[in-house]
């Protein structure tokens, strides 16, 4: 057998070409970006929807099923649903409202806090 010759600079190709042509996508950001999107589109749709809310099962891209979606009592931010909203829904009015009020109260002092520690590290 005789010794093959190197190829030459003409031949020399890379082998993966399509993947140094085009930027790989990070699959966690495209789905955070689905969840955004159909947050943002849940928002819209929902926006007159009073807080407390249950918006049925909605297809969640992160977690790949449909998942059971509710208008926050306090914030009126959408989110799935957990086991405490149970327990808001049979709450009666007043009760809630009291808790509603905690939840501010709380808000408040944590964004008191922040404005405070911003003020020490600027003086």
């Amino acid at each position: 057998m005789a010794p093959t010759a190197p190829p030459s600079e003409g031949d020399k190709r890379k082998e993966s070409g399509s993947k140094d042509r085009s930027p790989s996508q990070n699959s966690e950001g495209i789905k955070r970006r689905q969840k955004a999107h159909a947050l943002k589109r849940l928002a819209l749709k929902y926006k007159n929807a009073p807080n407390g809310t249950r918006l049925g099962l909605q297809w969640d891209p992160v977690l790949g099923k449909k998942v059971a979606y509710i208008k926050d009592h306090f914030t009126g931010a959408i989110r799935p649903a957990i086991m405490k909203d149970n327990m808001y829904d049979n709450m009666s009015k007043e009760k809630l409202e009291w808790h509603r009020q905690q939840y501010l109260q709380a808000r408040e002092a944590l964004e008191n806090e922040d404005e405070g520690e911003e003020e020490k590290d600027e003086g």
